[in-house]
């Protein structure tokens, strides 16, 4: 390993040429002055920090000792004394009620900051003496530190570069702005601190407790203001306690709950969890330490801000901001991504026991020992680039934009197993599949079994053959054969059964991250969306950044599996086991009500149906159970207010059967295509809907219903007695 040589007095890692030895004159300065003890033969000092140590030997005054042979000589003349520019003070008679330390405890003093450690043993006075003069020095300079600790980004007097970063706009710009709309904002006091004393004649000038500033303009002032030891005090606490209100709010190193959680996406707990994993692979230096790395890295993923925002917001360079984040992207592959992703990270049995639902489990007939896992490919979009290679093979024709397509493979509870890839968007989920396989990557052969279950959808219907050659079994929704315009029965029961494994319910509260992902998706779709949380990996990236796509995609799923709740998880598991049980039941009934419609030509006649009002409908009424075990999940109830929404307002209406008024036609349109509306059936009775059916291309199925039926049914069983037809109103 590379030996490092630092500076003993500023820490700054030195280059060969920079290096200097410490001489005992040297080393009588470090302890005398600068309070530096613990000085070894192999420490060195820098360049920069010998001058200052030839300028301090410069400045100090040489003594002349002066004999009385001198005074006799005529020829001898004493050199001239330098003025100093120390001002005599008045001696101290202000007695203040601030704690002081004795001055035994000189060198506890670092780098002009008193050691906590000291200050915590040291013997401290109750009261302080001091002078006039030392208190004005100490509130100018509390003046001044205050003006440097507040926040950074004033628009009053913002810089050119600043305002550029944040608004887009010149200074110059930004204020012709301004002036069109100052007349219409009214401004708000801000904390000021003014120390020369006013007359009190002009109390009239003070507003809610601030100071008008076109009177303090005009007002006389006098001098020299008299004060006591007590307004000393107050006036010492409340600047002190301005700076603190005042200073810098975005500090990693003391961050609070709410700062974080809103910035990273992660509570303050879980910060610092995540920072010991990465602190051993990353340094600290003069303009960020180790925890600010880390949030900086976190604030790009999560709020995809760029370098130079960041740089405006934080204060630091660009270069610095770039620097950080490929640091801690490093530390976190090393430190942390191998132990919450990848097939080395994770055992088969505690996917089956911990991360396998038993409801997907009772629908694809898994035994104890079989795994479930769910695969899909997600899209990473990129910018053209000037390879064209590249870009050919980049491109993707399907999306129309270049893209990289990483594969994610997640468990039935939307845990990341693993990230693979990324692949380039000419290959397709099936190509991508069969090269894992082939290739072996990552050793997945050896991570599964024979008689293990892959979830997959249509687009990997090429990789069934080699699936199946290697033991696997393959779930996939059926295809509907040419010519056909609606999926048989079976069919369609058999493909919901399928997407019943990936269309998992959820109950996480999403309202901290950027989307709302609902209450149910696609498990493997849910996952994806998840990655997307992180909004840089929402955007279009630079074509510079294309190498580290996986990384970032790995250290993202880390971190949800680490610290983020599992998508879906079974809050009973009986529950599950007898909706599965119940699912696989209806899947071998079939559509009685699709038959009739067929055998009687309902679709055609129109004289057979009559108009009805809704309010006219003898439609049972379901509880929010009974809706939920109806569409068997509560996706389809998601979007029935939107359907109603453009029913209402169309020129559709139900009709009911001259000779069966249990039954139920309407027209509803279809979300997707304008020209295209569907048919629905619906057969009722007192207390329970016996039947459905809907012309659409799985609106066939028994096991749960579609988006359409589920309309109907919701808003004549729910919405219309609660006089509403707003989502907030849909079962969740």
């Amino acid at each position: 390993m590379v030996k490092h040589y630092n500076c003993i007095v500023c820490s700054k890692r030195t280059k060969p040429k920079e290096r200097r030895s410490i001489n005992p004159a040297v080393k009588r300065l470090l302890q005398n002055k600068w309070f530096i003890t613990n000085i070894s033969q192999n420490d060195i000092i820098c360049n920069g920090c010998m001058h200052k140590y030839y300028n301090a030997e410069k400045s100090t005054p040489l003594k002349v000792t002066r004999t009385t042979q001198d005074d006799c000589d005529q020829d001898f003349f004493p050199p001239k004394v330098a003025r100093t520019s120390k001002q005599l003070s008045s001696p101290p008679s202000v007695c203040l009620n601030i704690p002081g330390a004795s001055n035994s405890h000189a060198r506890c003093v670092d780098n002009g900051f008193l050691k906590t450690e000291c200050f915590d043993i040291m013997s401290k006075s109750e009261n302080s003496s001091s002078n006039r003069t030392s208190i004005v020095k100490l509130l100018t300079h509390m003046r001044e530190t205050c003006q440097k600790t507040q926040n950074k980004i004033d628009f009053d007097n913002i810089g050119e570069t600043d305002c550029k970063n944040l608004t887009g706009l010149s200074h110059q710009q930004f204020e012709d702005l301004c002036l069109h709309v100052l007349l219409h904002i009214k401004s708000t006091p801000s904390v000021c601190l003014n120390i020369p004393g006013a007359s009190n004649s002009h109390a009239r000038c003070v507003d809610n407790g601030f100071l008008k500033t076109e009177c303090f303009d005009i007002m006389s002032k006098s001098e020299n203001s008299s004060s006591n030891r007590t307004s000393i005090v107050k006036l010492l606490t409340h600047m002190r306690e301005t700076c603190q209100k005042t200073q810098n709010k975005i500090d990693f190193d003391n961050i609070g709950e709410t700062d974080c959680k809103n910035l990273t996406g992660l509570s303050h707990q879980q910060f610092e969890d995540l920072c010991l994993h990465a602190l051993l692979h990353i340094k600290s230096t003069p303009s960020r330490t180790p925890k600010t790395s880390v949030g900086l890295f976190l604030i790009k993923m999560k709020c995809a801000l760029s370098n130079k925002l960041m740089s405006t917001l934080f204060k630091v360079s660009i270069s610095s901001v770039r620097r950080a984040i490929n640091t801690v992207r490093q530390a976190l592959m090393r430190s942390f991504v191998p132990l919450f992703l990848g097939f080395e990270s994770i055992t088969r049995e505690q996917i089956i026991k911990d991360h396998t639902r038993p409801l997907a489990k009772t629908l694809l007939d898994a035994d104890d020992d079989n795994m479930i896992l769910v695969l899909d490919g997600t899209c990473i979009y990129i910018q053209k680039s000037n390879n064209f290679s590249f870009q050919r093979k980049s491109f993707s024709l399907h999306k129309s934009r270049p893209l990289v397509k990483p594969m994610v493979v997640v468990s039935t509870t939307g845990h990341f197993v693993a990230i693979l890839g990324p692949y380039l968007s000419r290959n397709n989920d099936a190509s991508i599949l069969n090269h894992m396989m082939k290739c072996n990557v990552d050793d997945i052969k050896s991570f599964v079994n024979d008689k293990d279950i892959f979830v997959v959808d249509r687009g990997f219907r090429d990789s069934i053959t080699l699936l199946e050659e290697l033991g696997i079994k393959a779930a996939m929704p059926t295809f509907m054969k040419k010519g056909e315009k609606q999926m048989s029965d079976a069919d369609a029961n058999t493909s919901r059964m399928v997407t019943k494994v990936k269309f998992q319910t959820y109950t996480v509260d999403f309202k901290d991250q950027a989307t709302d992902l609902g209450q149910i998706r696609w498990v493997v779709e849910s996952a994806n969306a998840r990655i997307k949380n992180f909004k840089y990996l929402d955007r279009v990236l630079p074509t510079n950044q294309v190498p580290f796509i996986g990384d970032y995609i790995r250290i993202v799923c880390a971190i949800s599996n680490k610290y983020l709740p599992p998508l879906s998880k079974a809050t009973n598991e009986d529950e599950d086991i007898n909706l599965a049980t119940q699912m696989k039941q209806k899947s071998r009934e079939i559509n009685t009500l699709k038959a009739y419609v067929e055998e009687n030509n309902l679709q055609r006649g129109t004289v057979q149906w009559k108009p009805i009002q809704d309010s006219d409908i003898p439609f049972p009424q379901l509880t929010d159970d009974q809706l939920r075990s109806l569409t068997c999940g509560v996706y389809q109830l998601k979007l029935s207010p939107s359907y109603i929404q453009e029913y209402m307002e169309g020129d559709s209406q139900i009709c009911f059967h001259k000779d069966a008024p249990d039954l139920l036609r309407i027209r509803i349109q279809s979300r997707h295509v304008s020209s295209k509306k569907y048919f629905v059936w619906i057969k009722y009775s007192e207390s329970d809907v016996n039947s459905w059916y809907c012309t659409c291309r799985a609106g066939a199925r028994v096991v749960g219903v579609c988006a359409h039926v589920t309309a109907i049914i919701w808003y004549l069983s729910s919405a219309r007695n609660a006089g509403t037809t707003r989502l907030e109103h849909v079962p969740e």
